[in-house]
C-alpha cells in the first residue's frame, strides 16, 4: 500500500511511518523538523505551495493527514478523489482558529476521522475511531536501575520544549526518575491519555496520574506495532 502522510505532529506520524513500513507498506512523509525529531527525516519538508501532485503523481492509496489546517488543505486538495485519513490530535479541534476555515471540510470528505483523546469525539461529524498515540516500546524502555523522584511534564507537547530534551533523548532522560506527573495543558482533564503518560509509562515509570497503567498495559494497548496493524485495518476498510 502507498500512502501519503502529512505532518509528523508529536511524533505521531513518524512512529506511525516506522510501524507502517515494518507492516511492508510504503509511506512519504511530508513535514518540518521539529523538537520531536527522532532522527526520522521527513522525506519533504511541509510547505504552503509545495507541488505534491507534480512530485509523487497520482499513485497513492491513502492519504493520511495530522492535524488538517488551512496549509494542508491546499496539499491534499489536489488528491481529493484518493481515499482520506484524517487524525485529529486536541488543539486542532480545541481552538477553533487552527483548523478555520477548512474542518468540516476535511471532516466531510474523509473516509475515516481519527481521534487520540476520547473528548475529541464531541466535536467531529462523520466516521470516526480513537486510535491511542504509538509509542516505540523498543526506544522507551526502562532503566536496568530504577531511578529516583518524580519529573513533572505541564502543558502537553510543550513539555518537550521546557525541558529542553529532544525526543530521541527522552529515554534516557525519563530513566533517571521513578514517576511521573503528566498535566496537560489548556487545564484539560487529567485523565486524558497523552503520548507523553505513555511514554512515561513504557520506561517503567508510575504515572500519577494512571497508577494503574505500566509498561504491559502499553505493549498491549499503545505499542508502535499494535497500532500500525489497527491503523493497517482502517486503511483496508
Amino acid at each position: 500500500m502507498n500512502i501519503l502522510m502529512i505532518s509528523a505532529l508529536a511524533p505521531v506520524g513518524q512512529i506511525l511511518k516506522r510501524g507502517l513500513e515494518r507492516l511492508g507498506h510504503t509511506v512519504v512523509l511530508v513535514d518540518n523538523p521539529s523538537v520531536f525529531d527522532d532522527g526520522m527525516k521527513s522525506d519533504y519538508p511541509l510547505r504552503w505551495v509545495l507541488p505534491l501532485k507534480k512530485q509523487f503523481g497520482d499513485d497513492f492509496d491513502i492519504i493520511h493527514v495530522h492535524s488538517p489546517n488551512l496549509k494542508k488543505f491546499f496539499l491534499v486538495y489536489p488528491y481529493r478523489h484518493a481515499p482520506m485519513v484524517c487524525h485529529w490530535h486536541g488543539s486542532d479541534l480545541r481552538i477553533w482558529k487552527k483548523s478555520f476555515p477548512v474542518r468540516h471540510w476535511f471532516m466531510r470528505h474523509a473516509k475515516m476521522n481519527l481521534y487520540s483523546t476520547v473528548d475529541l469525539a464531541w466535536w467531529i461529524h462523520g466516521k470516526k475511531k480513537l486510535l491511542l498515540c504509538p509509542v516505540d516500546t523498543e526506544m522507551f524502555k526502562p532503566a536496568e536501575k530504577k531511578g529516583k523522584g518524580t519529573v513533572l511534564f505541564s502543558g502537553g507537547s510543550q513539555s518537550f520544549k521546557a525541558h529542553r530534551v529532544l525526543h530521541k533523548d527522552m529515554p534516557a532522560y525519563l530513566q533517571k526518575f521513578e514517576r511521573a506527573d503528566v498535566r496537560p495543558a489548556m487545564g484539560l482533564d487529567t485523565h486524558l491519555i497523552s503520548i507523553t503518560a505513555l511514554e512515561c509509562a513504557s520506561c517503567g515509570l508510575e504515572v500519577v496520574q494512571f497508577p494503574w497503567m505500566n509498561r504491559e498495559w502499553v505493549l498491549k494497548n499503545a505499542d508502535m506495532m499494535v497500532i500500525a496493524k489497527k491503523l493497517e485495518e482502517i486503511y483496508n476498510e
